[in-house]
């Protein structure tokens, strides 16, 4: 009878490590195909996960971590332009989670909500996600992105300067600080705050946690996976939003830099890779070279095509192409391609770039959105 005991016992744990195996290996997997940007296959590991068949990952869904799945997919659902499905992921995810998961749970649901124009409910998510207790690294600057996105430059910059006192390596922070800077004018202060080392994935654990997933291989293959997605995004992103910053300026000397430093970094992810066939083509516009802009402009494209649903990416690719040809000296193609981003812009921020561009001073003047763009035209 004993030895029935402990066979029934052995069977157990060795399906508690199995399961809790496969929660790391499905953790990795996650993050590798998320930095390989292979979103199909991301995308049915997600829907594959919400039902778990296993019993230790069904617990850890339903008991220590409900919720964070949802939130996470909700993410990639709006990275993708699904943002109907986005949006109800992010509430599901939202009223399943528990106090560690719901402050992660708010800021995806935010996200969701801005990326839509729902700026209120956006603004109302952020607050509840910054009040909760013991906040994640990462999530103090829950809310600043919409409040930039609506138009709202000093309220998203002091958003992000008091996530910075907090913790000054914190990566948004910077970010959004840098955008809001840059948006103001304030070129100086835009690029120094992003002279910083960006940090890793080890500042989302404590140092015990760290450690302990570290000595497991499959712990350690999922950090470093984790990690390899993290850098993929950031590292990039600072430098792109200082080229974005100079091409503005115009610098187009300190673009180039910018650029050629980020295509380093530059990983598999679609939208940073967009964003950087973007900036690239408008420094080769702005300095006169005309074959490369088209060059950039044609793998821009050829990235927007493969997610046609984003809305976003769409109006961003537009946009820029308008820019580019304004550079270039071909107005009427120029204009051709701003009347298209015009009829996807949503944003407030978004229609005054656009005007501006578009030479529509009087609206640009008539939104009450004091940027760089207002007092160039004043003057």
């Amino acid at each position: 009878m004993l030895l029935w005991i402990a066979l029934a016992v052995g069977v157990l744990i060795v399906w508690f490590i199995l399961d809790v195996k496969h929660l790391l290996r499905w953790s990795a997997r996650v993050s590798q195909l998320g930095a390989e940007g292979r979103w199909e296959e991301l995308d049915a590991a997600y829907r594959r996960e919400l039902r778990p068949w296993r019993p230790i990952a069904w617990l850890f869904m339903r008991v220590l971590a409900p919720g964070g799945v949802q939130a996470m997919y909700a993410l990639h659902l709006n990275d993708v332009g699904r943002e109907t499905e986005a949006l109800a992921m992010a509430e599901r995810g939202v009223r399943l989670a528990n106090r560690a998961v719901l402050p992660a749970a708010l800021a995806a649901h935010v996200q969701v909500l801005a990326s839509a124009g729902r700026y209120d409910d956006a603004r109302a998510a952020a607050l509840k996600a910054r009040q909760t207790p013991d906040l994640t690294p990462g999530l103090a600057t829950t809310g600043a992105l919409a409040e930039l996105w609506c138009g709202r430059i000093d309220e998203a910059l002091a958003l992000a300067q008091a996530a910075l006192k907090a913790d000054a390596s914190d990566d948004q922070g910077r970010t959004i600080a840098a955008l809001a800077y840059g948006l103001r004018g304030d070129f100086k202060e835009a690029i120094g705050i992003l002279l910083y080392r960006p940090s890793d994935i080890s500042k989302f654990y404590t140092p015990e946690d760290f450690a302990a997933v570290m000595a497991d291989k499959d712990g350690a293959a999922c950090l470093a996976w984790g990690q390899q997605e993290y850098a993929q995004v950031m590292r990039p992103a600072r430098l792109l939003v200082a080229a974005d910053i100079y091409l503005d300026m115009p610098d187009v000397e300190g673009a180039r830099f910018s650029l050629e430093r980020a295509r380093g970094v530059l990983g598999a992810n679609p939208i940073i890779v967009h964003n950087f066939e973007r900036m690239s083509a408008l420094r080769a516009a702005l300095a006169g070279e005309a074959d490369p802009a088209q060059k950039h402009l044609a793998k821009m494209w050829e990235i927007a095509r493969r997610i046609p649903a984003k809305r976003s990416l769409q109006f961003e690719s537009h946009m820029g192409a308008g820019r580019c040809l304004l550079a270039l000296h071909r107005p009427d193609e120029a204009a051709a391609e701003l009347k298209k981003a015009a009829a996807l812009a949503l944003h407030p921020i978004e229609r005054h770039v656009l005007n501006y561009w578009a030479g529509d001073t009087k609206a640009l003047l008539a939104d009450g959105i004091a940027t760089w763009m207002c007092a160039k035209c004043r003057t």
